[in-house]
């Protein structure tokens, strides 16, 4: 029904608990819509519902390892492949990336400590998934999510965002460009 919606048109919408004329305004520019992505932790339920009805998957980051992200993408695929499409070109992303660049240990430990309170997950645990340490362990990280396939990482800063900005694309990106060129 999403998709009736955001295509040029007026569609009825027919539901179970609905049934109404509705317009949205402003129309999209494209005469499909836009591109719908999926969120998804990686499961195989997930990663059905993904192939079936998204043009793009956002994995959630603090939900696994790079390891983990590259078993779901291989899930992907397969569900892809079932769906009549390929994993060729198909966006791969990753949310919830919270992000601390810092060299100071202890705001390294402060800032796990604060996730591990609002996640309910280890800080060890979260470390090796986030980037929040220093540059070279977050390029690190960004890596093995890029090896593992994921094209785009929509980061967020923890704290000072515009600072955190600076230094990720400063000190950060850099160290991935070079192990990539």
């Amino acid at each position: 029904m999403l998709r009736a919606q955001l295509k040029t048109g007026e569609p009825d919408l027919d539901g179970r608990f609905y049934s109404t004329n509705v317009a949205l305004e402003p129309r999209p520019n494209r005469p499909d819509g836009p591109p719908i992505w999926i969120g998804s932790w990686g499961s195989d339920a997930g990663m059905r519902r993904v192939a079936r009805l998204g043009d793009g998957w956002l994995a959630s980051a603090y939900n696994g390892t790079p390891a983990q992200a590259a078993q779901a993408r291989e899930k992907l695929g397969i569900a892809l492949a079932e769906s009549g499409k390929g994993l060729d070109g198909f966006p791969c992303s990753l949310a919830t990336m919270w992000t601390y660049v810092t060299e100071e240990n202890s705001a390294r430990v402060a800032q796990l400590h604060v996730l591990e309170r609002l996640l309910n997950r280890p800080a060890e645990l979260l470390s090796g998934q986030i980037f929040v340490g220093p540059a070279d362990n977050c390029a690190a990280t960004l890596q093995a999510y890029a090896d593992a396939g994921f094209d785009r990482v929509f980061i967020w800063p923890i704290a000072d965002a515009h600072d955190q900005l600076e230094r990720f694309m400063h000190e950060v990106v850099p160290l991935v460009q070079r192990r990539a060129g």
